[in-house]
């Protein structure tokens, strides 16, 4: 009997960025849960799909960014977070390190590294 397969919710706002990294996580073997593109949906997707892990853009879009919705998510669910950015926000860090464990990938992403990451946070979880 095959193990059953690590779940992992995407939560990215830019489209084709989010579905090429659902493609890149399903042929390494992964279930990926329906992406999202904002905060709250990231909470929802998270509560209902109970994840192994959560790849999150840190620029989500509504009033929820990506890093406070990890926050919101940690008051229910203790899921490891990777947090992906293309700019680099004042404070972002500082806000991350609360989340522990958790990463930031800066854009573009080194596939190797986020392959390795992912591996080593479902092992701690």
């Amino acid at each position: 009997m095959r193990p059953a397969r690590r779940k992992i919710l995407v939560a990215e706002d830019e489209t084709i960025f989010a579905l090429s990294l659902v493609e890149l996580l399903e042929i390494w073997d992964y279930e990926v849960l329906e992406p999202v593109s904002s905060g709250e949906e990231a909470i929802r997707a998270a509560e209902s799909g109970q994840p192994d892990i959560i790849i999150m853009d840190v620029g989500l879009k509504g009033p929820v960014d990506g890093i406070g919705a990890a926050m919101r998510m940690r008051e229910k669910l203790m899921v490891p977070v990777i947090f992906i950015s293309g700019y680099d926000y004042e404070g972002t860090m500082e806000r991350i390190k609360k989340l522990a464990p958790a990463v930031l990938f800066n854009k573009p992403l080194d596939i190797s590294r986020l392959k390795s990451e992912i591996e080593k946070m479902l092992h701690l979880s």
